[in-house]
């Protein structure tokens, strides 16, 4: 076409993408407003790895309540924060089943009424304007916003409508619902046991999980414990449980609440207290486990370095209710004392604290430290999944010299990008030929924190007599 003249374009605007994760999966459990997803009868207890905002909007609904529901919490600190993904996402809340009886009268104000106070399932809803009852799509249509429904009335309808249906009704959420378990009868999984789901369906293992919202309930924290090891008979991981702000109302009060809790596991990271981001309340389990997958994701999702004294986005601590509390160097470093990751202001605020949850009980760098803790089970995992094809195969020195050769090489890969001091592989000692079995050491040196630096300041009185001894 023969073009003269000033031609005007405009360009589609280029949104940022997020930062994506190859190693183990995230995962969160919770509650999501399900009657706002794409399909709220097909999205419980199902194990669903999503990669943006828009995806876990999509497929779960989205509430800034996140008091009420969970989940938005954590897919506003991963995708909303941190711009890091995948996360999978496990929501427990059953639309079936964890609701109740809606039905008010509504004034219609220029063709709409507005639903504020229930989260109503739009199939279940009805309308009725006098003693006619109304319908979907051809009378009036639903949309759901962030605290609120409304209605549009496509005919023309005034004065005052009865609306009823079922609404979601987290209340009836328990703790059993959140722990799970195994239905013998159908062999499905429910909660925290469908973490075992993960890796046979994906083939990914988990390398982190949380449950903001209920991990602070001492019988959801000990299932957490009891589900960082053997999973699938093979995996470990780490997960992040949130000290009870309603009970630990100050910081003197966290390491009896601990107690209480007992969170012991060398695999847990004990925080406290929640965060305020802006104007939202935020468990700081999902802020820590965010920025430490986009951490890792910056370091070839090698998990190698602390998460403590990280900058976070965050604008002051806070208990559940908002309230605002004061956590300086002095006392934060007493929460680390046993073992507590909290956060302090050094101008930005920053993750403070190095030790898992097990310390100070257990010692051992391997598994006092976070670092080391997750380096070491990075790397069996690792190990676990890469040479599992090796199974079953004849015992040969082929096979062995393969092993120790592909692992050695990438051990030595570790050590000259600075993931680690050293690592390598050699043939154990304990090995049942006849019984098929053979054994290997793995060493490995992670790096531990420079959690203290000692610099002692002087008054040199030598040098000060040099320069002016001679004229006093």
């Amino acid at each position: 076409m023969y073009n003269h003249g000033v031609n005007i374009k405009e360009a589609p605007t280029t949104v940022p993408s997020n930062s994506s994760s190859n190693g183990g999966l995230h995962v969160v459990f919770g509650t999501a407003p399900v009657n706002r997803a794409i399909n709220p009868y097909n999205i419980t207890n199902k194990p669903t790895i999503v990669n943006s905002y828009a995806d876990a909007v999509k497929l779960f609904g989205y509430s800034t309540d996140f008091k009420s529901y969970t989940i938005p919490e954590a897919v506003y600190a991963y995708f909303k924060m941190q711009s890091i993904a995948p996360l999978c996402i496990i929501n427990v809340l059953d639309p079936t089943k964890h609701v109740k009886d809606y039905s008010k009268t509504i004034q219609v104000v220029n063709g709409e009424c507005t639903i504020d106070d229930a989260e109503i399932l739009a199939d279940t809803i009805t309308v009725k304007s006098g003693e006619n009852t109304l319908t979907a799509e051809t009378d009036y249509i639903v949309e759901f916003f962030d605290s609120k429904t409304i209605i549009t009335f496509i005919s023309d309808i005034t004065g005052e409508v009865i609306v009823s249906g079922s609404c979601l009704d987290v209340s009836k959420v328990t703790d059993n619902d959140i722990i799970g378990g195994l239905d013998e009868s159908t062999g499905k999984r429910t909660g925290l046991e469908l973490i075992r789901n993960i890796y046979p369906e994906f083939g990914r293992y988990v390398s982190l999980f949380t449950v903001p919202g209920y991990s602070a309930k001492p019988t959801i924290a000990s299932a957490m414990q009891m589900k960082t090891t053997e999973i699938n008979g093979m995996f470990s991981c780490e997960n992040i449980i949130d000290v009870d702000t309603s009970k630990a109302t100050t910081y003197d009060k966290v390491e009896s609440v601990k107690e209480d809790m007992a969170i012991v596991s060398e695999h847990s990271i004990a925080v406290w207290p929640k965060v305020k981001v802006n104007k939202y309340v935020l468990d700081y389990s999902v802020v820590l486990a965010a920025k430490i997958l986009a951490d890792d994701t910056e370091n070839d999702d090698v998990p190698y370095l602390s998460p403590s004294n990280k900058i976070i986005d965050i604008s002051a601590l806070c208990d559940s209710e908002g309230n605002e509390i004061m956590v300086d160097k002095l006392i934060a470093d007493e929460l680390n004392s046993i073992g507590i990751v909290t956060a302090i202001n050094m101008n930005d605020f920053r993750v403070w604290g190095n030790n898992t949850a097990a310390y100070p009980s257990v010692t051992d760098p391997k598994d006092r430290w976070i670092s080391c803790r997750r380096f070491f089970t990075w790397n069996e995992n690792r190990f676990a999944s890469t040479y599992f094809s090796k199974l079953d195969m004849p015992i040969s020195q082929r096979v062995i010299e393969n092993i120790i050769n592909e692992e050695n090489q990438y051990c030595s890969s570790l050590v000259s990008n600075g993931y680690c001091t050293g690592a390598r592989i050699e043939l154990g000692s304990d090995n049942d030929i006849l019984n098929g079995k053979i054994s290997f050491i793995q060493h490995l040196s992670p790096y531990t924190p420079a959690e203290t630096i000692v610099n002692t300041f002087m008054f040199d009185i030598d040098e000060l007599m040099s320069v002016l001894g001679n004229e006093v």
